[in-house]
């Protein structure tokens, strides 16, 4: 619960984007103990990685194939 309230003040401050992102991490890894996370974002017809949690990181390539894919089930 108190995760909840962390994340729900820190939107209500208007807090950026990367002080959000900080604590969505913290929350998965610490309290959840998920260890790997990765969040793109859309932006038009480009992504771009605004979470990246391990030791991986995969090519351009790879993610852009994997954004398409993605792209056409949500259609």
């Amino acid at each position: 619960m108190n995760s909840i309230l962390e994340i729900t003040q820190a939107i209500n401050k208007n807090s950026a984007p990367s002080v959000l992102f900080e604590i969505f991490v913290l929350i998965l890894n610490e309290q959840l103990k998920i260890g790997k996370i990765r969040l793109l974002i859309r932006e038009g017809e480009h992504f771009y990685c605004a979470i990246l949690f391990d030791d991986e990181f995969e090519d351009a390539k790879i993610l852009q194939e994997t954004w398409e894919a993605l792209s056409n089930y949500t259609k």
